[in-house]
């Protein structure tokens, strides 16, 4: 598996692995973990995996954030941002009150507005879009969009 393409990054290659689900976290989690891959690349791993964004990638990655490396902290930290699952975001807040002085403590306040912030924000709400009131609700919130009647 290998993201590095020349997006960045390569929304495609993300929503391809978020969309094969539950059999792409094994492999997510492995690349992710490797600290000898690329930074790049492993930020889109995780963002594959905050597409899937299911309890069990939650727990995994809180299992990972307890076991990690201090100068690896951020990864862990940074792949349940792009979760949106509210059970990360208890993983998060109770890390930052056990490491307050950590070197990756910024990581951790940013991982908790990942979603709400970051510009790729409705790529995995739309891949996760089961019903057709579903793809309209979310157009509807988009500021000027209307749909026709």
């Amino acid at each position: 598996m290998e993201f590095d393409l020349e997006l960045h990054p390569p929304y495609r290659a993300i929503q391809t692995f978020g969309s094969m689900g539950e059999i792409a976290v094994g492999p997510l989690l492995d690349y992710i973990k490797d600290m000898d891959k690329d930074l790049f690349s492993r930020e889109d791993a995780a963002r594959a995996l905050g597409v899937i964004g299911t309890n069990k990638v939650v727990e995994e990655l809180g299992n990972w954030l307890d076991v990690a490396p201090n100068e690896d902290k951020a990864m862990p930290l940074y792949a349940l941002g792009c979760t949106g699952n509210s059970n990360s975001r208890a993983i998060i807040e109770a890390w930052m009150q056990k490491n307050q002085n950590h070197p990756k403590f910024s990581v951790a306040q940013e991982a908790l507005t990942e979603r709400v912030t970051s510009s790729e924000a409705k790529i995995p709400d739309v891949i996760k879009l089961r019903t057709q009131k579903e793809a309209g609700d979310l157009l509807e919130s988009l500021p000027g969009y209307r749909m026709n009647p």
